[in-house]
């Protein structure tokens, strides 16, 4: 029988609402990052002087949610790298945000299986929209917002092989 450490055990303990909270809190600091009248497939990019550029793509836009990816990216011997890659999912309707993945190859990777327990998988969640939520509260620091995201390009679409099919619009304000 496998037995695990009582600090272990500890950071397994996550009640749902502390997550809800989590998820409520991205949602307020993504909302003043987040363009009005975006259009699935627009690219939005953000310089303000101090620290690496970020890119926004909006992969689908729906009535009452949002496929989203946030990432830097970085130039190295000729190819870039995206870090951290984020793909978010935004729910106006219910105010909430939630991370998809950190990765690059989303569909690919496994994140939960039948004989996975499903409180590892919610750990996992857990951590990974903390850590976006840091990330937010770090691209706030540096000046990012809304103001500050700029459309790249109407002509050029994000790749659908970077995230999903772009599909739709959204017109609606903010989440209201």
């Amino acid at each position: 029988m496998v037995q695990f450490s009582p600090g272990y055990q500890a950071q397994l303990d996550i009640s749902s609402d502390s997550l809800s909270e989590l998820q409520t809190s991205l949602y307020r600091h993504l909302v003043m990052l987040l363009p009005l009248g975006v259009e699935a497939g627009q690219r939005y990019r953000s310089v303000t002087g101090s620290g690496p550029d970020l890119w926004l793509d909006f992969l689908e836009c729906h009535k009452y949610t949002d496929f989203l990816r946030l990432t830097h990216e970085f130039i190295a011997s000729g190819a870039t790298e995206d870090a951290p890659n984020a793909h978010i999912r935004v729910y106006h309707d219910a105010r909430l945000a939630e991370v998809t993945s950190f990765n690059s190859l989303q569909g690919i990777c496994r994140y939960s299986a039948p004989w996975l327990p499903a409180r590892h998988v919610y750990y996992r969640q857990y951590k990974q929209n903390r850590a976006l939520l840091k990330w937010l509260e770090y691209l706030h620091e540096l000046g990012h917002s809304s103001d500050s995201l700029k459309l790249y390009s109407s002509s050029e679409k994000v790749n659908p092989a970077i995230g999903s099919d772009t599909v739709g619009v959204r017109k609606k304000s903010k989440g209201c």
